[in-house]
């Protein structure tokens, strides 16, 4: 998959641009913010920056071409990294996640009644939300430590199918726990 680097406007009134020197070669690896080509305009020089991560794929406008109109597509970026088996891990942990959900909603009832089960159901939610936070930061901090987005989405993928197997493993634990007092003889009751 590949992205298009176009040229950019460097003023509301820029309609064309001089790509003066590429600083970038094909094949050379890339990060958002990475300073890949100087522009020229009859005002100034310009760094054009990479806007997404991955591999400097082909340079469509050579340097020293002049009058390269605004928006013309000047270089691809090849994306890095294993994006079908990042999707794939991704899509695999949320469905364990998801196949989870249902056993732990059930878990507060099966311990606890009335007004405690309400307790139980809250702190589930508290939890979820605090997903909202953690998730976008965990997966930017693992993209600064590594440079790559797909990285960060395979630690989410790996977190979600931990939590679904943590899950599963609990209600089956709590299942097996209940069926052991069940064949308990309650003494009190015969009386």
């Amino acid at each position: 998959m590949s992205t298009e680097i176009l040229m950019p406007a460097l003023s509301p009134t820029m309609e064309k641009g001089n790509l003066s020197k590429w600083l970038k070669k094909e094949g050379e690896a890339i990060k958002s913010g990475d300073v890949i080509a100087e522009i020229e305009t009859d005002k100034a020089t310009m760094e054009v920056e990479a806007t997404d991560e991955g591999t400097l794929g082909k340079i469509l406008i050579p340097e020293g071409t002049a009058d390269v109109a605004v928006n013309t597509p000047i270089a691809t970026i090849l994306a890095d990294g294993n994006l079908p088996m990042t999707l794939l891990a991704l899509t695999l942990g949320t469905a364990c996640l998801w196949m989870a959900y249902t056993v732990f909603w059930a878990i507060p009832s099966e311990l606890v009644e009335g007004t405690a089960a309400a307790g139980g159901i809250a702190l589930i939610n508290t939890v979820g939300l605090s997903g909202g936070f953690w998730g976008p930061a965990v997966v930017g901090w693992t993209k600064a430590w590594t440079g790559s987005m797909h990285a960060g989405l395979f630690v989410m993928a790996c977190t979600a199918a931990v939590a679904a197997v943590l899950i599963l493993t609990g209600k089956l634990t709590l299942d097996r726990d209940q069926s052991a007092q069940d064949s308990i003889p309650n003494l009190f009751i015969d009386l």
